[in-house]
């Protein structure tokens, strides 16, 4: 499924080597934002956010979202959905996905990356996030994948 994913899109310099990072976000369409209510795989209960998880500091060029139920019962009527980021250089917004829309992909101009620090960091620091909701009770499920440069010597 990741192979999958990786492959719907490459970012702009696609000559250059990125590398590409998917998470997994799930949740319950209750209708309310559920920004506060992920689970996202491999973190622990109650993180919903994603802080710098690299000991270096990246550059995200491109990010993609893609939205499915998990299981044979669909997800209820959607209400909008963002990708928000406390490091954006245009502010919280990194990416919007319409109520009809299951697939969102967005490469950001030269000069308009989302650099994320090296980690650990306090998600207060630097994080990402994914605000938005459904109705109907069922499940949601999310893959959002972040495509990135590492800031290592070799690249500054």
């Amino acid at each position: 499924m990741l192979l999958a994913l990786s492959l719907l899109a490459t970012p702009a310099e696609a000559g250059d080597p990125f590398i590409a990072q998917a998470f997994h976000f799930s949740g319950v369409c209750d209708g309310t934002d559920q920004v506060e209510k992920w689970q996202i795989d491999g973190r622990a209960p109650g993180t919903w956010y994603i802080t710098p998880w690299l000991p270096y500091s990246i550059s995200i060029v491109a990010i993609e979202l893609v939205k499915f139920s998990g299981n044979s019962d669909p997800v209820g009527p959607s209400f909008w959905w963002m990708v928000g980021s406390t490091g954006f250089s245009s502010g919280d917004t990194m990416l919007f996905m319409s109520p009809t829309e299951d697939h969102v992909y967005r490469e950001f101009p030269s000069g308009r990356t989302n650099d994320l620090p090296a980690g650990p960091v306090d998600y207060r620091v630097s994080h990402i996030d994914l605000h938005g909701g459904c109705l109907g009770g069922g499940p949601v499920n999310f893959w959002m994948t972040l495509y990135y440069y590492p800031n290592t010597p070799a690249r500054g």
